[in-house]
């Protein structure tokens, strides 16, 4: 039997890499990152979608679906990394959708979006935000214009797994257990909300093997 194609842009980055060794049981995986992605049974084309040939887009064109992972994602950053946040927030989906907006059966995009997008547009938004929401509104509009499936999944910071960066906070408060170090909270009320990369993983999963209950062309969802 043939695996149908999914595309995963930003494949080979720590939400990417776990998300294929789940899906590759039932799946073809294509990774399209910048980043060289080690994975048995994955093909990777390792340019940015900007420098795709016609070969490569005829391979998204083909293909059952994208999940779109690619982002610049340090949000405090994205003033230093205008360009790159723009390109990778932006620009990506504006990408994708041109390559396939002319095929008469097209791929569904499942797009990975923030959690933390409603709590800033009440504040003063950085390019991260902007961009994000900003991809989120084209998807929609061109999902509906050019008659294709397309899911925006907001989620929380993501945690979990030895490959996660032990820079990131829950990493380092484990760490610090282990160690039996002192842990300074400034804030008592603040409140951190993250999804364990098991759940997200899972989560994406269920909605593709569910795309097809999907009665409308666009989805907001939010986990």
């Amino acid at each position: 039997m043939i695996k149908k194609t999914i595309i995963i842009t930003g494949g080979a980055g720590f939400i990417g890499s776990n998300l294929i060794e789940k899906l590759k049981k039932n799946f073809s995986i294509v990774v399209i990152d910048e980043l060289k992605k080690k994975s048995n049974n994955v093909t990777c084309i390792n340019k940015k979608l900007s420098k795709l040939n016609c070969k490569d887009k005829i391979v998204i064109q083909n293909s059952f679906g994208i999940i779109h992972l690619a982002a610049v994602t340090h949000a405090t950053l994205t003033y230093k990394l205008l360009s790159e946040c723009v390109e990778a927030n932006f620009n990506s989906i504006v990408e994708l959708i041109e390559i396939i907006k002319k095929k008469k059966i097209k791929p569904w995009i499942i797009m990975a979006s923030t959690g933390d997008l409603e709590k800033y547009e009440k504040k003063n938004k950085r390019p991260y935000e902007i961009t994000k929401k900003a991809s989120e509104e084209i998807l929609e509009t061109c999902s509906k214009y050019h008659n294709f499936k397309a899911i925006t999944v907001r989620f929380s910071p993501v945690y979990g797994s030895i490959n996660d960066s032990k820079k990131k906070i829950i990493p380092s408060l484990i760490r610090k257990f282990r160690l039996n170090r002192t842990i300074f909270i400034d804030n008592p009320n603040l409140k951190l909300n993250y999804i364990h990369i098991d759940d997200l993983s899972e989560n994406i999963m269920n909605i593709v093997y569910n795309l097809e209950n999907f009665k409308s062309n666009y989805k907001l969802l939010k986990l």
